[in-house]
């Protein structure tokens, strides 16, 4: 598993720098990408100011690079040792049953951690969009 925290839009392409550096592949590994739900610590840290912009930090540098590997090839390389995505928490807490209860994410800026459920329908809108892209 390799870490992408979402506090910045750089932590793909140091990633794929590193990668390329010491030519990490291998046919019979894959990577899994782990996403830590540390949405209020960078919140407090004002690393980001709501929950649309942490999504942003951790998709938007996957969408550009398969849109234009040409510009991105460290990433668009990277990306094909990926096999997925894991979230990091305590996936017990309590949630509403429906999402229809929250904000959109832009509007989510309390301190407070989104719910798992929240997260997930998020996490899972943009690797889906992502895997319909990369087609």
């Amino acid at each position: 598993r390799i870490s992408i925290y979402g506090k910045n839009k750089e932590e793909w392409e140091k990633l794929a720098k590193w990668f390329r550096t010491y030519d990490i592949q291998c046919e019979q590994i894959r990577w899994l990408v782990q996403v830590p739900r540390l949405y209020p610590l960078f919140r407090k840290m004002g690393l980001v100011q709501n929950f649309a912009e942490m999504l942003a930090n951790i998709f938007e540098p996957l969408f550009l690079a398969s849109m234009h590997p040409e510009t991105y090839p460290e990433m668009f390389w990277m990306l094909q040792q990926f096999i997925g995505f894991d979230s990091v928490d305590d996936e017990s807490q309590g949630t509403n049953v429906t999402l229809q209860n929250y904000p959109p994410p832009e509007n989510w800026t309390s301190e407070e951690n989104p719910p798992y459920t929240y997260w997930m329908y998020h996490m899972y809108a943009n690797i889906q969009s992502l895997n319909d892209l990369r087609r």
